[in-house]
């Protein structure tokens, strides 16, 4: 048993160490199965890592490069987005390329401005290959702002791998999931930083390779710059040229060659190119040199780096930087090793720095451009020396070849004379030409050459001025005349100017050099002149008029002896004055003017100048014109002056009397027997409106005159009979304007008694005819007016009692049957006292009752008439805000505005239209109230009628506010309409501004001064109870009997007591006796017997202080006034209402 047992422990125990073998066998065998997957991926990996190397190895281009990167990098990943993050300078990123799942929203190209980086030590973690793997941002330690910042870009999960360049950070390589987690595996880690060195190796490989591209084409390029200056000889080309190319090369947002200029202490900018043209210019423009901190430095040949000019400590520099600002690059130009200028370059402020090799490239362009400056000055000095030497050369040979001209081609005798020996050594071939001789013959004569051929009477004097020849200098030059006998035996006179020619060892005049000139025709001349002169001054000085020459110094060349005599002198001592030593200065001045304009015309002038002489100013006529030399130029001035002072009074007399006749306002008219105008004053231009120069010459009753044959035959006829004719005429203006003239006639007859004219005056009394018709006009309306008024009165007295027992029917018959009745009564007995009022107004100028109240109330009324009344072809609108502001006004006179407006527009769509009521609210700013007359600052309710019909014309525009004018027929209008419309709205401070087009309609535009208070309109607007007595006794004076039943009836039911009167005696007595009791009282302004302004006047004497309330149904301004002077407090115009009594008694009763 135990054996049995020991060997089923022995098999267990064998089973467990087998089970285990099998484990570990298990475990190996998986083992090795998970390193064959590992090394398989690791195998795909590498080979994938090798095949996107040898890729984009094939490249040099970056984007390409990078494109392949991230295809590979997202198909072998499944990634749903894969880019490239790459810095900027100011370290905000760009996404250069971008791979990405079907669905994923793109964010290539889009610019990322991450503060982040700009943290050098944050840069320096991704330096040190800090690799940031995000399975989830929500689960992630980021900040909020991280989570929206990446969220809104659609990154749910995230690798970020940085691209590294020399050690530097060049950018990120990012794979994201964009649309749910994704735990990032420690071999796509791997995967990504190998593939990440990879792309860092290929990147410098392709920066490089670029490089050694942009030096090459740098290279080529400068080589092109430096050929092209080379090629170039001006200075403008080759600056052009080279600041064109350097730009393109280097490259420059702005290249400028600027020049120093020591003189002026400027530097000037003498050539640009600008890559874009918007950039502002700085050709033409120049900088200070004193201060300059930049150019000091230039000027000792220092290059000059400016990053930012308004960093410059002086404030020359700093100031540039609100033009010019950027990175500037100045290079100086120099020229035997001075300062010539410089070669300025511009970058903006966002381009990459200057880098040693741009400055070694501008450097190089700089001394290849200071070599073509000192070879353009050495020559353009070497061409201006060949220049002057071959001017000098020429201008040597020049005079030798004019001296030699000279000689041969002059007219004059030239000669040498020996001193010593007495003889001419020499004398041209112009010798035969003037005296006969040739030059051997006049030299064979030798030391006989004087007294043979000199004149015996000049002989002396050839001797002595031969003498003077041994003090003379000998720069100096003298002149002689003398007379030589010719071959034929006639003296001929010669002028000869000679000098010292040469001396001996002692300086002694040995030998002179002379010129003669033949002056016979000119001597023989002179002795003509001075006969002629002495003729013409014999005809000067017994000339009448005033004659005299003036050189263009203003002095005296003549003057005869009337001129002298003006001056109490005579003409030889006027010779040689100026006019400024002999008149006065005003006067000399006036002759100097004159005088000038003569020699700058050169031509002759006709002036008035007047003088004094004698004591009295005389007035001249003078024809003043230039005397010319033999070429042409003018020399002198000749005046001729002729005394017009007694012809000049004479014309000032004549223009005194036409100047009269001009200033008077009738129209002076003078036409011959055939009608035809001579004459036609400025009267009659402004009467016409046609000038004079339209007028002379024309028939006037082809012209102006518009009166029948008949009555124009009757003012000739009359005229002709009697010598004169008045009457009345009808004329028509230029402008086609009809007016009657009050026309006097005179004959004019000449100096033998014959009519020769007719002397017409026409006054206009055109306006005067039309105040006659209106005159006429006013007193039919006051008739009728008057007429009104007493039917007006009665009618008030009748509607009062009226009134007031509505108000109190309403109070006793509240029933809703009854009602409606009595308010339709009330409004019609209220309409036709509004009616009643209106005639007042026409008549008299009844004041009119002011409330607060809107349009709207009164549109609302003209609506239903129009829709009552107006033929249904008009279609009838209205437009009104709900906001519209208030007015305080009568509304019975806007009611009679609105309407006069409609029945206007009705009249003027005969065949149908659209009248429209429109209003609005409206601010009158300054600017605005100078379009309109009359208008003010301030708000309005602007009310507009317009219609479709027929429209005004223009002519009649301007007249339409006219009273009594009117288009419409006889007996369909008055013209007042329009006139009382514009009367009511002037009253209220308005204006009126009307637009209208023919066949198009007019637009009528109202402004109402607007009440904006909406407090105020509240309180004014507002119900309020009718107000009671305290039982005060109230006196009634009134002489219709229902009106002191309805008035005892009113008060009483209100708590006052009543004592009536029928008249003004009956009052006075009522009064008398009971004046202790009686607090007020209510008086009819119109009664028999006494009427109620002396009933007033008796009961204040009684009673100074009795409290009065006035009324009337005729309440116009003069009762008004007239009641007030009389001492009412108070006054009510029939009819009234009951609540406007009771509301005057309680104001009266309790005011203290």
């Amino acid at each position: 048993m135990r054996d049995e047992q020991k060997t089923k422990q022995q098999i267990i125990e064998e089973l467990v160490t087998l089970r285990q073998s099998f484990s570990e066998l298990e475990n190996l065998v998986s083992q090795q199965q998970a390193q064959q997957v590992a090394l398989q991926q690791q195998t795909q990996r590498e080979q994938l890592i090798a095949q996107i190397a040898g890729r984009i190895r094939q490249s040099l281009d970056i984007r390409e490069i990078l494109n392949i990167a991230v295809q590979e990098i997202q198909k072998f990943l499944q990634a749903e987005r894969v880019f490239v993050y790459r810095f900027q300078a100011d370290w905000s990123g760009v996404v250069t390329v971008e791979s990405t799942a079907e669905n994923i929203t793109s964010i290539l190209g889009q610019t990322i401005t991450d503060s982040y980086f700009a943290d050098s030590n944050r840069r320096k973690l991704y330096e040190q290959n800090r690799i940031q793997a995000i399975a989830d941002i929500y689960t992630a330690d980021l900040c909020a702002r991280q989570v929206d910042f990446l969220a809104e870009l659609e990154i749910r999960a995230s690798l970020v791998v940085p691209i590294l360049q020399d050690e530097q950070l060049w950018g990120l390589l990012l794979i994201n999931q964009c649309q749910k987690p994704r735990q990032w595996q420690q071999w796509e880690i791997d995967f990504l930083v190998q593939l990440a060195t990879q792309l860092s190796v290929a990147l410098q490989q392709s920066q490089l390779y670029q490089r050694t591209q942009h030096l090459w084409q740098r290279e080529q390029a400068l080589n092109r710059v430096i050929q092209s200056i080379r090629n170039c000889l001006g200075l403008e080309t080759i600056f052009s040229t080279a600041v064109k190319e350097i730009a393109q090369l280097i490259p420059a947002q702005q290249a400028v060659i600027v020049q120093y200029l020591p003189q002026q202490q400027i530097w000037l900018h003498i050539t640009e190119y600008r890559q874009n043209s918007n950039l502002p210019t700085a050709l033409g423009t120049s900088i200070p040199d004193i201060g300059n901190q930049v150019t000091k430095r230039l000027k000792r040949l220092e290059i000059v780096q400016l990053e930012d000019p308004s960093c410059c400590s002086d404030e020359i520099n700093g100031q540039l930087a609100q033009t010019s600002g950027g990175k500037w690059l100045l290079v100086p130009l120099h020229f035997n090793s001075q300062i010539w200028g410089s070669l300025s370059l511009l970058r903006n402020r966002q381009s990459l720095p200057w880098y040693n090799e741009d400055i070694e490239l501008a450097k190089t362009v700089a001394e290849q451009l200071s070599i073509a400056i000192e070879q353009s000055t050495l020559l353009a000095q070497l061409q201006t020396e060949l220049m002057e030497r071959q001017q000098a050369e020429a201008a040597v040979q020049q005079k030798q070849n004019i001296a030699q001209k000279i000689v041969e081609t002059t007219p004059d005798i030239i000669y040498i004379y020996d001193l010593i020996e007495q003889r001419n050594v020499y004398i041209n071939h112009q010798m035969l030409e003037i005296l006969g001789y040739s030059s051997g013959a006049v030299q064979s004569m030798k030391e006989k050459v004087l007294p043979s051929l000199i004149h015996p009477d000049d002989i002396n004097r050839i001797n002595a001025h031969l003498q003077t020849f041994q003090t003379l200098q000998d720069e100096e030059v003298i002149e002689i005349e003398y007379r030589m006998k010719h071959a034929d035996g006639q003296w001929r006179w010669l002028h000869s100017r000679e000098c010292v020619f040469t001396r001996d060892r002692n300086g002694l005049s040995v030998q002179i050099l002379g010129t003669a000139i033949d002056v016979s025709a000119r001597k023989k001349a002179e002795l003509a002149l001075w006969e002629t002169q002495q003729h013409l001054q014999t005809i000067l000085d017994n000339s009448p008029a005033v004659i005299y020459l003036i050189d263009s110094q203003n002095k005296h060349i003549l003057g005869n002896r009337s001129y002298a005599n003006l001056l109490s002198t005579t003409p030889e001592t006027l010779i040689g004055k100026s006019i400024y030593e002999v008149w006065p200065s005003e006067v000399a001045d006036t002759f100097a003017t004159n005088n000038q304009q003569v020699f700058q015309e050169n031509q002759a002038i006709e002036v008035e100048e007047t003088v004094t002489h004698a004591e009295e100013v005389h007035t001249y006529i003078t024809i003043k014109f230039p005397l010319h030399d033999a070429n042409g130029i003018p020399y002198a001035v000749c005046g001729i002056s002729r005394d017009i002072t007694e012809r000049k009074q004479a014309q000032e007399k004549i223009h005194e009397q036409a100047a009269l006749i001009d200033v008077a306002t009738d129209a002076i008219i003078v036409h011959d027997l055939e009608k035809r105008i001579l004459f036609w004053s400025r009267g009659a231009e402004y009467l016409y409106g046609w000038t004079r120069e339209e007028s002379l010459g024309k028939k006037t009753d082809e012209f102006y005159c518009r009166a029948a044959a008949s009555q124009l035959l009757e003012g000739l006829n009359t005229t002709g009979a009697t010598g004169s004719w008045q009457g009345e005429l009808e004329q028509v203006t230029k402008s086609g304007r009809e007016i009657i003239v009050a026309s006097r006639w005179t004959m004019v007859q000449n100096q033998f008694g014959q009519t020769q004219s007719i002397l017409i005056v026409n006054t206009d009394i055109t306006e005067k005819k039309q105040l006659e018709q209106q005159f006429l006009r006013a007193q039919r309306l006051e008739s009728i007016g008057r007429l009104a008024s007493g039917i007006a009165h009665d009618l008030n007295n009748l509607l009062s009692p009226i009134l007031m027992s509505l108000e109190l029917l309403e109070e006793k018959f509240s029933d809703p049957q009854t009602q409606p009745l009595l308010k339709m009564l009330y409004t019609n007995v209220q309409r036709g006292a509004d009616l009643i009022k209106q005639v007042l107004s026409f008549a008299k100028g009844v004041s009119s009752k002011r409330i607060i109240f809107q349009f709207k109330h009164i549109v609302a009324e003209i609506q239903y008439i129009i829709q009552q009344t107006f033929p249904k072809s008009i279609e009838f609108t209205i437009e009104l805000p709900l906001d519209l502001w208030s007015v305080y006004a009568d509304p019975t006179q806007l009611q009679q505005v609105l309407m006069n407006l409609c029945i206007n527009a009705r009249d003027a769509m005969p065949y149908g239209g659209s009248l429209k009521i429109s209003a609005a609210n409206q601010f009158i700013d300054e600017f605005s109230a100078q379009k309109y007359f009359e208008a003010k600052v301030g708000y309005y309710v602007t009310v507009s009628v317009i219609d479709t019909g027929i429209g005004i014309a223009p002519e009649v525009l301007e007249r339409i506010f006219e009273p009594f004018f009117t288009t419409k027929e006889i007996g369909k209008g008055t013209g007042l309409g329009l006139s009382t419309v514009m009367g009511i709205v002037k009253t209220y401070g308005g204006f009126i501004n009307v637009e209208s087009l023919v066949g198009q309609g007019s637009k009528f535009q109202i402004y109402f001064p607007a009440f904006t208070d909406p407090q105020q309109q509240q309180v004014l607007t507002e119900d309020y109870e009718l107000l009671k007595g305290n039982g005060e006794v109230v006196l009634v004076v009134d002489d219709e009997l229902s009106f002191q039943q309805i008035t005892q009836t009113s008060l009483f039911n209100y708590n006052y007591q009543i004592l009536s009167a029928n008249n003004g005696v009956e009052a006075i007595s009522v009064y008398v006796e009971h004046k202790n009791t009686i607090s007020a009282a209510l008086i009819d302004l119109m009664m028999p017997d006494m009427d109620g302004i002396i009933t007033i006047r008796t009961l204040q004497k009684i009673n100074p202080h009795l409290k009065i309330i006035a009324m009337s149904g005729l309440a116009t301004n003069e009762k008004i006034a007239e009641a007030t002077s009389a001492g009412v407090k108070a006054f009510l115009p029939k009819p009234f209402t009951l609540s406007e009594l009771l509301t005057t008694l309680s104001l009266l009763l309790n005011q203290n």
